[in-house]
């Protein structure tokens, strides 16, 4: 093994910009609109704000999806957040 615990560097913790990165690997399939979805949640339960970035990368995975109906409700989610769509 190479360094000690001192030694270790600590990775940063993710922002807005590496679950929005996230996001849009998961349009890149239908089949996990969810997870796009989970990590939104996952930001704002971790005190890291959503912004619009966000909630678009995440209403792309649920088109992607073909959940339209659910891309259209985070509209009203940036809305109620104080955020232009």
């Amino acid at each position: 093994r190479r360094g000690g615990g001192a030694a270790r560097r600590r990775l940063p913790l993710p922002d807005t910009v590496s679950y929005a990165t996230a996001m849009r690997s998961a349009a890149r399939s239908r089949e996990h609109w969810r997870e796009a979805l989970r990590l939104l949640d996952v930001m704002a339960s971790r005190g890291v704000r959503p912004n619009a970035h966000a909630y678009a990368a995440a209403a792309v995975a649920c088109e992607t999806g073909g959940r339209w109906e659910v891309a259209i409700s985070l509209l009203d989610r940036m809305r109620e957040q104080g955020l232009p769509p």
